[in-house]
């Protein structure tokens, strides 16, 4: 259970950021949805799930680096509506 608290504390986290993100696009909360995007990449491992795309023999796209996909998204989007 120990090795499953720190991914699960970053995908709240990542929830929390995105979801403030697409409610109420600033520049503040699309820094920190691509933090916590960046971070929950680096700490995903215990709750990856299934690789859907290898790249290399020791590398792919798993279920849980999709999270990190949409969050980044959601960054872009607000970031594009601060700018205009």
């Amino acid at each position: 259970m120990p090795e499953l608290l720190l991914p699960l504390v970053w995908l709240v986290l990542l929830s929390a950021a995105t979801s403030r993100c697409l409610a109420r696009p600033s520049a503040l909360s699309a820094v920190t949805t691509v933090v916590a995007a960046a971070v929950w990449l680096l700490v995903n491992g215990p709750v990856e799930g299934p690789v859907l795309l290898v790249v290399t023999p020791s590398h792919g796209l798993t279920v849980a680096d999709l999270l990190s996909a949409v969050a980044f998204l959601a960054a872009l989007r607000a970031y594009r509506r601060v700018r205009t």
